[in-house]
């Protein structure tokens, strides 16, 4: 009957240690739980961060390619404006250096200059007094 007793109590023991440690288990289970389920969250907002750079670099790069496009076409317009003007000035310029060229006009606005010599009207000649 000791023996049962020692046995009974080496029983109880033994469950009681069990116990304890099915409890510490449970307790390691449900922290390892939560700390999986606090990471889980992080790495989801984590995850809808990059997701919002991402867009937010994609609408970045959207917006400086229009804009460099913008740019371009204005450059664009602003080179073909030069070239116009510069085309203008060269041709004002011909046209300047053609009319220096050319005589002056006459005040009767006749060029008589290219078709010959001028002649003037002839005078009588001066009256002499009888003597």
């Amino acid at each position: 009957s000791t023996r049962l007793k020692s046995a009974e109590a080496m029983l109880t023991s033994a469950t009681r240690e069990r116990q304890r440690a099915r409890s510490e288990w449970m307790a390691a289970l449900k922290k390892g739980l939560a700390t999986e389920s606090k990471e889980e969250k992080r790495l989801e907002s984590i995850h809808l961060q990059l997701q919002t750079l991402f867009q937010q670099e994609a609408e970045q790069e959207n917006s400086y390619k229009l804009e460099r496009e913008k740019l371009r076409q204005r450059l664009r317009g602003l080179r073909i404006r030069a070239k116009q003007q510069q085309q203008q000035h060269q041709q004002q310029q011909h046209q300047q250096q053609q009319q220096q060229q050319q005589p002056a006009p006459w005040p009767n606005g006749d060029d008589s200059e290219a078709s010959g010599p001028v002649l003037l009207p002839s005078r009588p000649p001066p009256k002499r007094c009888p003597s």
